[in-house]
């Protein structure tokens, strides 16, 4: 199922990593890492990529379900529906590296309690949201 789409399956923490709950999900990790005023520098960046994420992610979900709905299902070539997956992967590429270009100093400055914690936190979701 899409991030973001509501069922009865989603629970608490499947909505919390939905693209709309971003600022949510980073409040919830600053508490849980116990960020410090002298990390705060590195973990804005981490805060930004994962805004920067999240909305790749929202845009990439209503432009495919935009040019589904527009086109329908049957009009989508298998070629265009290539090309949307092939726009969908490098956006989360790219995503993903960004966001890794933010955690590594940020995870440089971590304790090891926080790393403890970190590496059970920031663990990538679909759409390179954590």
């Amino acid at each position: 199922m899409m991030m973001g789409m509501m069922s009865a399956s989603n629970g608490p923490a499947e909505l919390m990593m939905s693209p709309s709950h971003v600022e949510g999900r980073i409040a919830f990790l600053q508490a849980e890492l116990k960020v410090t005023d002298a990390q705060q520098p590195q973990w804005k960046a981490v805060a930004d990529a994962m805004r920067a994420n999240a909305k790749l992610a929202e845009q990439t979900m209503g432009g495919m379900g935009g040019a589904m709905m527009s086109a329908g299902p049957a009009a989508m070539t298998p070629s265009k529906r290539i090309d949307q997956a092939e726009q969908m992967l490098s956006g989360r590429l790219e995503g993903l590296r960004q966001l890794k270009a933010a955690i590594e100093p940020f995870y440089a400055t971590l304790s090891d309690a926080q790393k403890a914690v970190a590496d059970k936190l920031l663990v990538p979701a679909p759409m390179g949201m954590m």
